[in-house]
Protein backbone atom coordinates (compact mmCIF):
# COMPACT_ATOMS: atom_id res chain seq x y z
CA UNK A 1 0.00 0.00 0.00
CA UNK A 2 1.05 3.44 -0.76
CA UNK A 3 -0.14 5.77 1.72
CA UNK A 4 0.78 8.84 -0.03
CA UNK A 5 -0.92 9.09 -3.01
CA UNK A 6 -1.24 12.84 -4.59
CA UNK A 7 -0.23 14.91 -7.53
CA UNK A 8 2.84 15.99 -6.19
CA UNK A 9 3.90 11.48 -6.60
CA UNK A 10 2.76 11.18 -10.00
CA UNK A 11 4.47 11.57 -13.13
CA UNK A 12 4.14 10.65 -16.34
CA UNK A 13 6.28 10.22 -19.69
CA UNK A 14 5.79 11.82 -23.31
CA UNK A 15 4.10 8.48 -23.88
CA UNK A 16 1.44 8.31 -21.56
CA UNK A 17 3.27 6.46 -19.11
CA UNK A 18 2.33 7.08 -15.36
CA UNK A 19 4.94 6.89 -12.75
CA UNK A 20 3.83 6.44 -9.19
CA UNK A 21 6.57 8.03 -7.36
CA UNK A 22 7.86 8.24 -3.59
CA UNK A 23 7.52 5.31 -1.93
CA UNK A 24 8.65 6.61 1.66
CA UNK A 25 5.46 5.55 3.16
CA UNK A 26 5.11 2.32 1.38
CA UNK A 27 4.41 -0.91 3.04
CA UNK A 28 3.74 -4.23 1.80
CA UNK A 29 0.14 -5.84 3.39
CA UNK A 30 1.68 -9.34 2.82
CA UNK A 31 4.71 -10.78 5.07
CA UNK A 32 5.50 -7.14 6.50
CA UNK A 33 4.84 -6.58 10.17
CA UNK A 34 1.27 -6.97 11.55
CA UNK A 35 1.28 -2.97 12.56
CA UNK A 36 2.25 -0.84 9.74
CA UNK A 37 2.25 2.67 11.96
CA UNK A 38 4.86 4.70 13.68
CA UNK A 39 4.87 7.58 15.58
CA UNK A 40 6.54 9.69 13.62
CA UNK A 41 4.62 8.97 9.85
CA UNK A 42 2.07 11.65 10.45
CA UNK A 43 4.64 14.32 10.08
CA UNK A 44 4.93 13.16 5.89
CA UNK A 45 1.21 12.42 5.48
CA UNK A 46 -0.78 14.27 3.28
CA UNK A 47 -4.17 15.37 4.83
CA UNK A 48 -6.00 16.68 1.94
CA UNK A 49 -5.80 12.98 0.54
CA UNK A 50 -5.68 10.46 3.53
CA UNK A 51 -8.50 8.82 4.08
CA UNK A 52 -9.68 9.07 8.08
CA UNK A 53 -7.84 5.87 9.44
CA UNK A 54 -4.67 6.90 8.44
CA UNK A 55 -5.15 9.67 11.48
CA UNK A 56 -6.04 7.05 13.81
CA UNK A 57 -2.35 5.44 14.69
CA UNK A 58 -4.09 2.04 16.10
CA UNK A 59 -6.01 1.11 12.91
CA UNK A 60 -4.08 -0.72 10.55
CA UNK A 61 -4.02 0.64 6.63
CA UNK A 62 -4.55 -1.36 3.63
CA UNK A 63 -5.12 -1.03 0.26
CA UNK A 64 -8.05 1.00 0.59
CA UNK A 65 -6.47 4.16 1.83
CA UNK A 66 -4.92 4.44 -1.90
CA UNK A 67 -8.92 3.69 -3.26
CA UNK A 68 -9.78 7.07 -1.36
CA UNK A 69 -6.95 8.90 -1.94
CA UNK A 70 -7.57 8.17 -5.99
CA UNK A 71 -10.79 9.22 -5.03
CA UNK A 72 -9.74 12.52 -3.79
CA UNK A 73 -7.35 13.19 -7.01
CA UNK A 74 -10.03 12.30 -9.50
CA UNK A 75 -12.48 14.39 -8.19
CA UNK A 76 -9.53 17.28 -8.80
CA UNK A 77 -9.13 16.48 -11.41
CA UNK A 78 -12.42 16.44 -13.11
CA UNK A 79 -13.66 19.70 -10.70
CA UNK A 80 -10.75 21.55 -10.32
CA UNK A 81 -11.50 21.62 -6.53
CA UNK A 82 -10.28 19.43 -3.63
CA UNK A 83 -12.84 18.17 -1.78
CA UNK A 84 -13.19 19.00 2.06
CA UNK A 85 -15.50 18.35 4.37
CA UNK A 86 -19.64 17.62 3.38
CA UNK A 87 -18.07 17.98 -0.37
CA UNK A 88 -20.24 19.11 -3.18
CA UNK A 89 -20.78 16.24 -5.83
CA UNK A 90 -18.55 16.80 -8.73
CA UNK A 91 -21.75 16.83 -10.94
CA UNK A 92 -22.97 19.86 -8.69
CA UNK A 93 -19.61 21.50 -9.05
CA UNK A 94 -19.50 21.25 -12.91
CA UNK A 95 -22.88 20.89 -14.23
CA UNK A 96 -21.60 19.53 -17.55
CA UNK A 97 -20.56 16.27 -16.00
CA UNK A 98 -24.46 16.00 -15.72
CA UNK A 99 -23.89 13.24 -12.54
CA UNK A 100 -21.70 10.75 -14.12
CA UNK A 101 -19.42 10.13 -11.94
CA UNK A 102 -21.14 11.20 -8.76
CA UNK A 103 -22.05 7.81 -7.28
CA UNK A 104 -18.37 6.26 -8.28
CA UNK A 105 -16.40 8.61 -6.17
CA UNK A 106 -18.67 8.96 -3.02
CA UNK A 107 -17.92 5.17 -3.14
CA UNK A 108 -14.16 5.57 -3.41
CA UNK A 109 -14.34 8.42 -0.51
CA UNK A 110 -16.18 6.93 1.84
CA UNK A 111 -15.64 7.39 5.33
CA UNK A 112 -15.96 4.18 6.30
CA UNK A 113 -13.78 2.05 4.26
CA UNK A 114 -15.87 -0.91 4.31
CA UNK A 115 -18.30 1.13 2.27
CA UNK A 116 -15.40 1.79 -0.31
CA UNK A 117 -14.41 -0.09 -3.38
CA UNK A 118 -13.09 -3.60 -2.49
CA UNK A 119 -9.90 -3.15 -4.78
CA UNK A 120 -9.30 -0.75 -7.92
CA UNK A 121 -10.77 -3.17 -10.21
CA UNK A 122 -14.09 -2.28 -9.67
CA UNK A 123 -13.48 1.55 -9.19
CA UNK A 124 -11.33 1.48 -12.88
CA UNK A 125 -14.16 -0.09 -14.17
CA UNK A 126 -17.12 2.34 -12.77
CA UNK A 127 -15.11 4.98 -13.44
CA UNK A 128 -14.60 3.90 -17.42
CA UNK A 129 -18.19 3.31 -17.39
CA UNK A 130 -19.52 6.72 -16.41
CA UNK A 131 -17.07 8.33 -18.48
CA UNK A 132 -18.28 6.20 -21.45
CA UNK A 133 -21.83 7.65 -20.64
CA UNK A 134 -23.04 9.51 -23.78
CA UNK A 135 -23.59 12.75 -21.74
CA UNK A 136 -22.53 16.02 -22.93
CA UNK A 137 -18.57 16.18 -23.64
CA UNK A 138 -17.48 18.36 -21.11
CA UNK A 139 -14.03 17.80 -21.58
CA UNK A 140 -14.24 19.80 -25.03
CA UNK A 141 -16.14 22.47 -22.47
CA UNK A 142 -12.91 22.34 -20.31
CA UNK A 143 -10.39 22.22 -23.47
CA UNK A 144 -11.41 26.05 -24.33
CA UNK A 145 -10.47 26.86 -20.66
CA UNK A 146 -6.43 27.05 -20.96
CA UNK A 147 -6.31 27.87 -17.38
CA UNK A 148 -7.68 24.21 -16.89
CA UNK A 149 -5.22 22.17 -18.58
CA UNK A 150 -3.43 21.36 -15.72
CA UNK A 151 -6.32 19.88 -14.24
CA UNK A 152 -7.20 18.35 -17.30
CA UNK A 153 -3.82 16.23 -17.17
CA UNK A 154 -4.58 15.70 -13.56
CA UNK A 155 -7.36 14.00 -14.23
CA UNK A 156 -6.43 11.75 -16.93
CA UNK A 157 -3.12 10.84 -15.02
CA UNK A 158 -5.83 9.60 -12.28
CA UNK A 159 -7.65 7.25 -14.64
CA UNK A 160 -4.39 5.47 -15.34
CA UNK A 161 -3.25 5.26 -12.12
CA UNK A 162 -6.02 3.40 -11.22
CA UNK A 163 -4.44 0.71 -13.66
CA UNK A 164 -0.80 1.39 -12.05
CA UNK A 165 -2.07 0.77 -8.55
CA UNK A 166 -4.28 -2.08 -9.62
CA UNK A 167 -1.10 -3.90 -10.59
CA UNK A 168 0.78 -3.37 -7.30
CA UNK A 169 -1.96 -4.22 -5.35
CA UNK A 170 -2.13 -7.20 -6.94
CA UNK A 171 1.26 -8.53 -6.65
CA UNK A 172 1.76 -7.28 -2.66
CA UNK A 173 -1.87 -8.74 -2.08
CA UNK A 174 -1.34 -12.09 -3.98
CA UNK A 175 -5.15 -12.53 -4.08
CA UNK A 176 -7.83 -12.81 -6.31
CA UNK A 177 -9.85 -9.17 -6.56
CA UNK A 178 -12.90 -9.15 -4.13
CA UNK A 179 -16.35 -9.19 -4.32
CA UNK A 180 -18.26 -5.68 -4.90
CA UNK A 181 -20.45 -6.27 -1.64
CA UNK A 182 -23.19 -4.43 -0.15
CA UNK A 183 -22.70 -0.93 -0.56
CA UNK A 184 -24.72 2.62 1.42
CA UNK A 185 -23.80 5.82 0.58
CA UNK A 186 -24.72 8.40 3.27
CA UNK A 187 -24.33 11.70 1.82
CA UNK A 188 -25.35 14.83 2.75
CA UNK A 189 -26.30 17.68 0.05
CA UNK A 190 -25.03 21.58 1.03
CA UNK A 191 -27.89 23.67 1.36
CA UNK A 192 -28.52 26.43 -0.97
CA UNK A 193 -29.77 29.48 -1.38
CA UNK A 194 -33.45 29.28 -1.94
CA UNK A 195 -34.77 30.89 -5.20
CA UNK A 196 -38.20 32.77 -4.92
CA UNK A 197 -41.04 30.70 -6.25
CA UNK A 198 -41.34 30.64 -9.87
CA UNK A 199 -38.25 32.48 -11.02
CA UNK A 200 -36.38 29.48 -12.20
CA UNK A 201 -39.60 27.73 -13.36
CA UNK A 202 -40.66 31.26 -15.84
CA UNK A 203 -37.52 30.22 -17.56
CA UNK A 204 -38.38 26.74 -18.60
CA UNK A 205 -40.37 25.04 -20.69
CA UNK A 206 -43.21 23.32 -19.66
CA UNK A 207 -43.70 20.76 -22.49
CA UNK A 208 -41.25 17.77 -21.43
CA UNK A 209 -41.59 13.71 -22.94
CA UNK A 210 -42.20 11.60 -19.97
CA UNK A 211 -40.86 7.72 -20.03
CA UNK A 212 -43.46 5.35 -22.27
CA UNK A 213 -44.66 2.11 -20.78
CA UNK A 214 -45.61 3.66 -17.08
CA UNK A 215 -47.45 1.34 -15.63
CA UNK A 216 -48.84 3.72 -13.32
CA UNK A 217 -49.54 7.44 -13.10
CA UNK A 218 -51.66 9.48 -10.32
CA UNK A 219 -52.34 12.94 -10.94
CA UNK A 220 -55.22 13.23 -8.24
CA UNK A 221 -56.70 15.58 -10.39
CA UNK A 222 -60.45 15.68 -8.70
CA UNK A 223 -60.23 12.83 -6.21
CA UNK A 224 -62.22 12.61 -2.73
CA UNK A 225 -61.89 10.56 -0.06
CA UNK A 226 -63.57 7.06 -0.39
CA UNK A 227 -63.43 8.10 -4.20
CA UNK A 228 -61.39 5.51 -6.41
CA UNK A 229 -57.85 7.33 -7.84
CA UNK A 230 -58.13 7.30 -11.80
CA UNK A 231 -54.64 5.44 -12.88
CA UNK A 232 -54.19 8.00 -16.25
CA UNK A 233 -51.45 5.18 -17.61
CA UNK A 234 -54.42 3.23 -18.70
CA UNK A 235 -53.77 0.49 -17.54
CA UNK A 236 -56.82 0.62 -14.85
CA UNK A 237 -54.52 0.14 -11.48
CA UNK A 238 -57.32 2.65 -9.74
CA UNK A 239 -56.61 2.95 -5.85
CA UNK A 240 -58.58 3.93 -3.15
CA UNK A 241 -58.07 7.18 -0.66
CA UNK A 242 -58.49 6.94 2.92
CA UNK A 243 -59.36 9.78 4.93
CA UNK A 244 -57.32 11.85 2.67
CA UNK A 245 -58.28 15.39 1.32
CA UNK A 246 -57.30 17.65 -1.68
CA UNK A 247 -54.71 20.21 -1.36
CA UNK A 248 -52.83 22.03 -3.53
CA UNK A 249 -49.69 20.22 -5.48
CA UNK A 250 -46.88 20.00 -7.32
CA UNK A 251 -48.84 19.88 -10.31
CA UNK A 252 -52.68 21.29 -9.97
CA UNK A 253 -54.05 19.36 -6.98
CA UNK A 254 -52.58 16.68 -4.65
CA UNK A 255 -53.71 14.84 -1.43
CA UNK A 256 -53.42 15.91 1.61
CA UNK A 257 -52.80 13.28 4.63
CA UNK A 258 -53.21 13.44 8.47
CA UNK A 259 -49.93 11.51 9.82
CA UNK A 260 -52.81 9.62 12.16
CA UNK A 261 -54.46 6.96 9.76
CA UNK A 262 -54.34 8.63 6.01
CA UNK A 263 -53.43 6.52 3.32
CA UNK A 264 -53.60 5.63 -0.81
CA UNK A 265 -54.19 1.56 -1.24
CA UNK A 266 -53.67 0.07 -4.39
CA UNK A 267 -55.23 -3.53 -4.41
CA UNK A 268 -53.37 -6.70 -3.87
CA UNK A 269 -52.53 -8.66 -6.72
CA UNK A 270 -53.10 -5.38 -9.24
CA UNK A 271 -49.33 -4.28 -9.61
CA UNK A 272 -46.78 -7.28 -9.26
CA UNK A 273 -43.34 -5.06 -8.57
CA UNK A 274 -41.09 -7.96 -7.36
CA UNK A 275 -41.47 -9.97 -10.70
CA UNK A 276 -39.52 -7.46 -12.53
CA UNK A 277 -37.56 -4.60 -12.36
CA UNK A 278 -39.22 -1.69 -11.29
CA UNK A 279 -39.16 2.39 -10.35
CA UNK A 280 -41.35 4.01 -8.79
CA UNK A 281 -41.22 8.13 -8.67
CA UNK A 282 -43.38 10.33 -6.59
CA UNK A 283 -43.23 14.43 -5.51
CA UNK A 284 -43.44 14.63 -0.87
CA UNK A 285 -43.79 17.60 0.59
CA UNK A 286 -43.69 17.04 4.56
CA UNK A 287 -42.05 18.50 7.98
CA UNK A 288 -38.80 16.31 8.16
CA UNK A 289 -39.72 14.70 11.58
CA UNK A 290 -40.36 11.55 13.26
CA UNK A 291 -41.27 8.16 11.38
CA UNK A 292 -43.31 8.80 8.33
CA UNK A 293 -44.04 6.04 5.76
CA UNK A 294 -43.77 6.70 2.09
CA UNK A 295 -44.72 3.64 0.01
CA UNK A 296 -44.69 0.44 1.04
CA UNK A 297 -45.68 -3.67 0.20
CA UNK A 298 -45.68 -5.80 3.25
CA UNK A 299 -45.81 -9.31 2.60
CA UNK A 300 -44.24 -10.69 5.52
CA UNK A 301 -41.75 -9.01 8.09
CA UNK A 302 -38.64 -11.52 6.15
CA UNK A 303 -36.19 -10.49 4.18
CA UNK A 304 -37.04 -9.80 0.89
CA UNK A 305 -40.57 -10.09 1.33
CA UNK A 306 -41.41 -6.36 2.03
CA UNK A 307 -40.30 -3.15 0.14
CA UNK A 308 -40.51 0.73 1.57
CA UNK A 309 -39.51 3.86 1.21
CA UNK A 310 -39.61 5.88 4.50
CA UNK A 311 -38.46 9.24 6.42
CA UNK A 312 -36.91 8.85 9.33
CA UNK A 313 -36.14 12.55 10.34
CA UNK A 314 -33.87 13.82 7.71
CA UNK A 315 -32.83 10.09 6.48
CA UNK A 316 -34.47 9.36 3.20
CA UNK A 317 -34.50 4.96 3.24
CA UNK A 318 -34.83 2.53 1.41
CA UNK A 319 -34.72 -1.31 2.32
CA UNK A 320 -36.03 -4.58 1.35
CA UNK A 321 -36.34 -5.62 5.00
CA UNK A 322 -33.98 -8.41 6.48
CA UNK A 323 -31.12 -6.17 7.97
CA UNK A 324 -28.27 -7.38 4.84
CA UNK A 325 -27.51 -5.13 3.65
CA UNK A 326 -27.63 -2.19 4.98
CA UNK A 327 -30.04 0.07 4.57
CA UNK A 328 -30.33 2.40 1.02
CA UNK A 329 -30.12 5.68 2.36
CA UNK A 330 -29.83 9.82 2.12
CA UNK A 331 -29.59 12.40 4.41
CA UNK A 332 -31.87 15.06 3.03
CA UNK A 333 -30.52 18.83 3.09
CA UNK A 334 -32.33 20.75 5.90
CA UNK A 335 -33.91 23.24 3.91
CA UNK A 336 -36.05 20.55 2.45
CA UNK A 337 -38.61 20.50 5.43
CA UNK A 338 -41.79 21.83 4.81
CA UNK A 339 -41.36 22.12 1.03
CA UNK A 340 -41.95 19.83 -2.32
CA UNK A 341 -39.20 17.30 -3.56
CA UNK A 342 -38.94 14.36 -5.67
CA UNK A 343 -38.08 11.15 -4.83
CA UNK A 344 -37.25 8.38 -6.98
CA UNK A 345 -36.57 4.27 -6.80
CA UNK A 346 -35.35 1.78 -9.02
CA UNK A 347 -34.49 -2.05 -8.72
CA UNK A 348 -33.02 -4.02 -11.69
CA UNK A 349 -33.72 -7.51 -11.33
CA UNK A 350 -30.49 -8.60 -13.35
CA UNK A 351 -27.65 -6.75 -11.67
CA UNK A 352 -29.92 -6.62 -8.26
CA UNK A 353 -28.63 -2.54 -7.94
CA UNK A 354 -31.12 -0.43 -6.37
CA UNK A 355 -30.77 3.30 -6.79
CA UNK A 356 -32.47 6.02 -5.01
CA UNK A 357 -32.73 9.33 -6.58
CA UNK A 358 -33.50 13.24 -4.96
CA UNK A 359 -34.66 16.28 -7.59
CA UNK A 360 -33.84 13.81 -10.57
CA UNK A 361 -30.41 13.01 -9.46
CA UNK A 362 -28.60 9.61 -8.31
CA UNK A 363 -27.75 9.88 -4.61
CA UNK A 364 -27.37 6.17 -2.90
CA UNK A 365 -27.02 2.88 -4.72
CA UNK A 366 -26.76 -0.81 -3.45
CA UNK A 367 -26.77 -4.10 -4.12
CA UNK A 368 -29.02 -5.94 -2.91
CA UNK A 369 -28.58 -10.23 -3.86
CA UNK A 370 -31.53 -11.75 -2.00
CA UNK A 371 -34.29 -12.79 -3.55
CA UNK A 372 -37.98 -10.35 -3.32
CA UNK A 373 -41.44 -11.69 -3.05
CA UNK A 374 -44.22 -9.04 -1.97
CA UNK A 375 -46.64 -9.18 -4.81
CA UNK A 376 -49.30 -10.73 -2.96
CA UNK A 377 -50.05 -7.71 -0.92
CA UNK A 378 -51.45 -4.22 -0.83
CA UNK A 379 -49.43 -1.43 -2.24
CA UNK A 380 -49.85 1.51 -0.14
CA UNK A 381 -48.99 5.05 -0.08
CA UNK A 382 -48.43 7.04 2.79
CA UNK A 383 -48.00 4.39 5.37
CA UNK A 384 -45.38 1.90 7.22
CA UNK A 385 -45.21 -0.97 9.55
CA UNK A 386 -42.98 -2.57 11.24
CA UNK A 387 -44.41 -5.29 13.59
CA UNK A 388 -47.33 -3.71 15.35
CA UNK A 389 -45.78 0.02 15.26
CA UNK A 390 -47.53 1.89 12.09
CA UNK A 391 -46.12 5.14 10.87
CA UNK A 392 -48.23 7.35 9.13
CA UNK A 393 -47.16 10.38 6.50
CA UNK A 394 -47.99 13.59 7.97
CA UNK A 395 -47.66 15.74 4.38
CA UNK A 396 -48.70 15.43 0.81
CA UNK A 397 -48.17 13.43 -2.23
CA UNK A 398 -48.51 14.22 -6.49
CA UNK A 399 -47.17 12.74 -9.08
CA UNK A 400 -46.98 8.87 -8.39
CA UNK A 401 -45.83 7.04 -11.47
CA UNK A 402 -44.58 3.36 -11.45
CA UNK A 403 -43.31 1.83 -14.28
CA UNK A 404 -42.03 -2.06 -14.46
CA UNK A 405 -38.94 -1.60 -15.44
CA UNK A 406 -35.84 0.13 -14.58
CA UNK A 407 -35.70 3.85 -15.76
CA UNK A 408 -32.10 5.20 -16.64
CA UNK A 409 -30.98 8.78 -15.18
CA UNK A 410 -31.95 10.32 -18.55
CA UNK A 411 -35.61 9.20 -17.75
CA UNK A 412 -35.65 9.52 -13.87
CA UNK A 413 -34.55 13.18 -14.91
CA UNK A 414 -37.75 13.50 -17.49
CA UNK A 415 -40.28 12.45 -14.72
CA UNK A 416 -38.40 15.09 -12.11
CA UNK A 417 -38.55 17.79 -14.55
CA UNK A 418 -42.29 17.01 -15.28
CA UNK A 419 -43.38 18.53 -12.30
CA UNK A 420 -40.32 20.57 -11.54
CA UNK A 421 -40.40 22.76 -14.89
CA UNK A 422 -44.17 23.64 -13.96
CA UNK A 423 -45.07 27.14 -12.04
CA UNK A 424 -44.68 26.60 -8.13
CA UNK A 425 -48.36 26.26 -7.10
CA UNK A 426 -49.39 28.71 -4.10
CA UNK A 427 -50.52 27.35 -1.05
CA UNK A 428 -54.40 27.69 -0.54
Amino acid sequence: VHRDVKPENIMWNSEGVVKLMDFGLARATQGGPDHLRSQNEDRFLTPEYAPPEMLDLNVEIDHRADIFALGVLAYEGLTGRRPRGDYRPPGEVHPGLQGRFDLVLAKAMQQNRDNRYNDCTEFKQDFEFAASQPRELEVLRFLRRKHLGPMLALCAAAALLIGTVLFAIAVLRNAPTGDLGEVSVVEEEPVEEEKPVGEEESLATPEVVLPTGSALYYSFENSADGDAVVDHSGNGIDATLHGTRSTRGRRGLGVLLDGVDDMIEVPAGTLPLSSSSFSIALWVRAELEGVQGLVGQRKAEQQGEYFHLILIERELRQDFWGGKPVPLSHVLPTHFSGQWFHIAFTFDTISRLSVLYLEGKPVSEIRFKGEVDFDDSPLIFGRFQAGQTISHLAGALDEIMIFTRRLNPDEVTAVYNHGKLRPEPLEP
